[in-house]
């Protein structure tokens, strides 16, 4: 049996799979190693249904934000060769994984807009270059984070529609010293901030929220993309949930920059099935 995972910092994507079938999947909070150590992770894994199947896995590969060190690798692959103690334990970045995911055994460009983001240049195989995304405090672009923080900018500078923001006032059960304590204050402003993705996405035709949401993604080709050496010639796949939902604006920004954009999807997990059963 192999175990594969895809965690950003919101969530974990599981898939347990024997041969070609899927035995279990399931979900758990992200496990980004710069937010959480080992014992979150066999907290975690311990509330699930896998640990039934655990001497009968033989591989595992997850791929994570924040796993872009040796160090931060071992927070994750520790618990996990202690809960799977027969697997093989392969712990690599979500950039790698989303690559492998959308190309195999080609070359490209791999971008992931969730709640933050990365690009990379793949090549046989290898994230070969990576401008860094710098967190959602000085950099990821484009992210869930990085938008959520604009909005709320724009709310907290009462520079949104009087509609949009009465709206927004009648969803939340939020105030301005309520948004600031859970910026400043509480643990994950990254998900705080991204959590407002949906409300942000249900008024993206207001003409404010259009405006912001195309410097936004201007910033993400602008800070990454444009600076991958000849971008123009290589094939650009993008991951996630705000790229998925947010296509109509990325394509037209695409097209307008001269990016090749070959694929837009919502998880690699399909891809990282088929790679891994083939």
């Amino acid at each position: 049996m192999i175990l594969i995972a895809d965690s950003g910092s919101t969530k974990t994507d599981w898939v347990l799979i024997d041969g070609k079938d899927k035995i279990l999947t399931f979900k758990t909070i992200g496990l980004n190693p710069v937010f959480v150590n080992s014992d979150n992770v066999i907290q975690e894994l311990t509330k699930t249904k896998i640990t039934k199947y655990a001497e009968f896995i033989h591989k595992i590969y997850f791929y994570g934000a924040g796993c872009s060190s040796d160090n931060r690798k071992k927070i994750i692959s520790y618990p996990l060769k202690k809960l799977f103690a027969n697997a093989t334990i392969i712990v690599e970045s979500d950039l790698l994984g989303a690559a492998i995911s959308q190309f195999g055994k080609e070359d490209g460009i791999i971008g992931i807009l969730g709640t933050g983001s990365n690009t990379g240049v793949y090549k046989n195989g290898k994230i070969v270059k990576n401008i860094s995304s710098l967190g959602y405090i000085l950099g990821d672009e484009g992210s869930g984070a990085a938008i959520g923080k604009a909005f709320i900018k724009l709310l907290l500078d009462n520079e949104l529609p009087e509609n949009i923001e009465t709206k927004f006032y009648n969803t939340f059960n939020l105030d301005l010293s309520k948004i600031i304590n859970r910026i400043y204050k509480e643990p994950f402003p990254n998900k705080f901030l991204a959590s407002f993705m949906p409300f942000i996405n249900n008024n993206k035709n207001n003409e404010t929220i259009k405006n912001m949401l195309y410097n936004s993604f201007e910033n993400f080709f602008d800070k990454t993309i444009l600076k991958y050496e000849n971008y123009q010639e290589k094939d650009l796949r993008l991951i996630g949930s705000i790229s998925f939902y947010f296509s109509d604006i990325i394509k037209e920004i695409c097209y307008s920059k001269d990016v090749k954009l070959t694929s837009l999807t919502k998880s690699p997990l399909k891809g990282l099935i088929l790679n891994y059963t083939n």
